[in-house]
């Protein structure tokens, strides 16, 4: 796991100003739980960037999660509970997830090496 990078992004989550939280209105199809992902390009410039075209994050020319998981060292399963919009119940323990929750579940994440969970199961709406 990249300590140093997890931590600089859930620094910048908590400084978000909840009229920016939803990315919705740009990136429509991100999936994850704010979007923590959208932010990236704001966070790290010189290793992602919004790709207006294809309506999503990029670093160079790869759109995947596995880019994402590269650059912050994590092993998939723990970077998909953490961000994967199925994941806010159980989680986060709410359907509605502020970015300073996400900040606070990163440095959980950070500090015990595990994800922890509120409630056992995720149910799809």
């Amino acid at each position: 796991m990249h300590i140093e990078r997890l931590l600089l992004w859930a620094d910048y989550l908590d400084q978000l100003n909840p009229d920016f939280w939803d990315f919705s209105n740009i990136v429509s199809h991100c999936g994850t739980v704010g979007c923590a992902i959208g932010h990236l390009p704001n966070v790290f410039p010189e290793h992602f960037r919004y790709d207006v075209e294809e309506n999503d994050i990029a670093t160079g020319d790869d759109f995947s999660w596995e880019s994402y998981i590269n650059f912050f060292e994590m092993p998939i399963e723990d970077f998909n509970e953490i961000f994967d919009v199925c994941n806010k119940r159980h989680v986060y323990g709410a359907p509605l997830v502020t970015s300073t929750m996400v900040a606070d579940k990163i440095r959980q994440y950070v500090s015990t090496g595990e994800v922890q969970y509120v409630v056992e199961a995720c149910e799809k709406d």
